[in-house]
């Protein structure tokens, strides 16, 4: 009888039960980069507007608190992470709000879709360094194509 796989069985599973856990980082600390001003600028149809974003944990450090605004417009975002999930719920000034969410993809990349009020438009967040990401918008709006990208940099 060979005792060399049993002994390397044993070994390998009191290698294991000795082994401490792996812990998962918080996804929602991974994002203190964000916390801050970030100048941005928004990319339609060949028009290019800017806007502010403004940063910063809400409710216990379990939400990130975004408030966009430019001269003439300000909207307010409330981003979580639970249950290997994201979620971003969009306020407009008009009452009117969406709710995104998207699977984990990690911190750096994170492709949402929105469920309410109607499925029909994707964002893209893709941080290319800690003082630049990206929104990419995309999808259908009004029964039309919708596209558009914002750059945002650190302040």
């Amino acid at each position: 009888m060979n005792i060399a796989r049993p002994v390397l069985f044993a070994i390998a599973a009191l290698g294991l039960i000795g082994a401490a856990p792996v812990r998962v980082a918080d996804p929602m600390k991974m994002l203190n980069y964000l916390v801050g001003r970030w100048n941005c600028s928004s990319s339609v149809g060949g028009t290019t507007t800017t806007y502010a974003a403004d940063y910063t944990y809400a409710l216990g450090g379990k939400w990130i608190r975004t408030i966009n605004s430019s001269k003439r417009y300000q909207s307010e975002d409330m981003m979580a992470y639970a249950n290997h999930r994201w979620m971003v719920v969009d306020m407009e000034p008009t009452g009117l709000m969406s709710v995104l969410d998207a699977t984990d993809t990690g911190a750096a990349h994170i492709a949402m879709r929105t469920a309410y009020p109607r499925p029909g438009l994707t964002v893209t967040f893709d941080r290319l360094t800690k003082k630049k990401y990206t929104l990419k918008f995309g999808g259908t709006l009004g029964g039309k194509p919708a596209h558009w990208v914002d750059t945002c940099t650190k302040a």
